[in-house]
């Protein structure tokens, strides 16, 4: 699997990461083959990832051709951010939880028609430091053997590879 050098394959692959880390929080704990299927597709997803940003410097991604519609992506985004670190906080309240998941979906809902209009193929610049600190949130979400029997390492995983592709999503609103 890999994920398209474009906002539109960028914003896709965080809404379907997102919808891993929801079934990864409703698995229990002892179903043991649910856990390893699900530990294989956050070591997919985050094999998927790595590929985003291999080193510092440039890549050609396909964008907004606008920069009101890149703004507006930018803004969902970190909404999209925010109402994830609200679902983690508020994870042992159900009702909560499922208010801030919609929300979270109407989100996803609305970064998806920014995709409607025609991209453009734009450099995006990744600085070193910028580079390091995504591969670094990847390399936290590599599941050994022993970890992929934990959820919450699983889970955890899962939670690195949204943060490391979200990064990347709002460089390529900017």
């Amino acid at each position: 699997m890999s994920i398209p050098a474009s906002f539109e394959g960028v914003g896709r692959f965080l809404r379907e990461n997102d919808g891993l880390i929801q079934e990864i929080r409703g698995a229990a704990a002892g179903a043991g083959d649910v856990l390893r299927l699900l530990a294989e597709r956050v070591r997919a997803n985050q094999e998927a990832a790595q590929g985003l940003v291999k080193d510092a410097g440039a890549f050609s991604f396909k964008v907004a051709g606008k920069q009101d519609t890149r703004d507006r992506q930018k803004r969902l985004l970190l909404r999209i951010e925010e109402t994830n670190r609200r679902i983690e906080k508020y994870r042992d309240d159900p009702a909560l939880a499922g208010l801030f998941q919609g929300d979270l979906s109407m989100y996803y809902l609305e970064l998806g028609n920014t995709y409607l209009e025609e991209p453009v193929a734009r450099m995006v610049s990744f600085s070193p430091e910028e580079a390091d600190e995504i591969r670094g949130l990847l390399r936290g979400a590599v599941l050994d053997a022993q970890k992929r029997k934990d959820l919450a390492a699983v889970l955890e995983a899962a939670v690195r590879v949204s943060k490391a592709v979200l990064k990347v999503a709002v460089k390529l609103a900017a």
